[in-house]
């Protein structure tokens, strides 16, 4: 888990810097995060459930109440293998939101 802080929203994007000067970035579709990008590179996707939490109480920040200024933290956590089958992935990977790109999951050991 990272401790980051909200530097930017536009539109659909949350910007969130790292210390390291790496950027995060998640991109809000359909009223949750569905992909998340590490300089650039994509590096989770739904089906996964990425979370963002504020990191002094742990509690769960959706995409309607994140803020400038916030302290968060981005967790992911693995989805039901249902999801990852060619229908489940049809119907919930990230080309189902209209991203031009495969499921990617962050998760280690978990297939990709």
């Amino acid at each position: 888990m990272l401790p980051l802080v909200i530097a930017d929203i536009r539109d659909t994007e949350v910007i969130i810097p790292r210390a390291e000067s790496a950027r995060w970035m998640e991109r809000i579709a359909q009223n949750e995060f569905a992909a998340a990008w590490r300089d650039g590179e994509v590096v989770d996707t739904t089906p996964d459930i990425i979370c963002v939490m504020d990191s002094i109480s742990g509690e769960a920040i959706g995409t309607e109440m994140i803020r400038y200024g916030q302290r968060v933290s981005v967790i992911v956590l693995p989805t039901p293998n249902l999801f990852l089958t060619h229908k489940g992935l049809a119907a919930t990977g990230p080309r189902a939101f209209g991203y031009d790109f495969d499921y990617k999951t962050a998760l280690p050991g978990a297939p990709a």
